[in-house]
């Protein structure tokens, strides 16, 4: 699961597993992340 939890001064989205434990979290994306509910996979790619 993906959850938005911070959006200023930057943008960070952490990254949860089933239980919702942490296990990631991803700062300041290229573009907004498409999610939906029940979603089984999360696609996360770098850019520079």
């Amino acid at each position: 699961m993906v959850q938005l939890a911070r959006r200023e001064p930057v943008a960070v989205y952490e990254v949860l597993d089933g239980e919702g434990h942490p296990i990631g979290r991803v700062v300041q994306p290229a573009g907004e992340p498409v999610v939906a509910r029940m979603a089984a996979t999360v696609f996360l790619s770098r850019t520079s």
